[in-house]
């Protein structure tokens, strides 16, 4: 998947040319919904850092690496992120 956001007039029909094999989706400017990084970071927030109170930066960090490490093991998850979205992987 690739995505590109707001993409600047220079990247028309060049590159478009160019990348012909890929599919391209027009999305809205702003659209939590339709992105499954949106889903990721509800997760890691709302689930394995729910109630956390770090003490310091270096905690935080160290939480927030576990819990990403824990959504990167678990490929279902991600890929219940992209059909939430109701994109096709």
């Amino acid at each position: 998947m690739l995505y590109l956001r707001d993409c600047y007039p220079k990247f028309d029909s060049l590159m478009y040319s160019e990348l012909a094999f890929l599919v391209f989706e027009q999305l809205p400017t702003y659209s939590p919904e339709l992105n499954p990084v949106e889903q990721c970071w509800q997760m890691m927030k709302n689930v394995f850092m729910a109630n956390f109170v770090p003490t310091c930066v270096e905690e935080l960090e160290s939480k927030a690496v576990e819990s990403a490490q824990i959504l990167n093991n678990d490929p279902m998850l991600l890929a219940s992120f992209f059909h939430h979205a109701k994109l096709a992987l």
